[in-house]
């Protein structure tokens, strides 16, 4: 987004990779972001997938709703904040990939026909 002049305000995570607070605090350190999750007690397992998102969108696209409505119909129940020295630990195992990659691409694209 910010090679296009976009800027991210907000990052809402949503979905069944919501539920498990591990990997949820992963991402975050990854993206070096803060994560808001909401939960909807009247939706099952309490979670909001993407298409709740697209009826905002459609919403507000058919004048239902107003951009700035967002925090109503998406209240944040928990915010994962990123731990920083894990962050850098993901950058230096995120570098250590892009140096290895090229010596074992073939390899590693070859692998998935040798599985049963």
């Amino acid at each position: 987004m910010a090679a296009t002049g976009g800027e991210l305000r907000r990052l809402v995570a949503v979905g069944g990779g919501t539920t498990g607070a591990l990997w949820t605090q992963i991402v975050s350190d990854v993206l070096h972001r803060r994560k808001d999750l909401p939960r909807r007690k009247d939706l099952p397992r309490h979670t909001i997938g993407a298409a709740y998102g697209d009826a905002f969108l459609a919403a507000v696209g058919t004048g239902a709703a107003k951009p700035r409505d967002i925090d109503s119909w998406n209240p944040v129940a928990r915010t994962i904040e990123p731990n920083p020295g894990r962050a850098a630990d993901y950058d230096q195992l995120y570098q250590l990939y892009l140096d290895l990659y090229p010596a074992t691409r073939v390899t590693a694209h070859a692998l998935p026909a040798r599985q049963r």
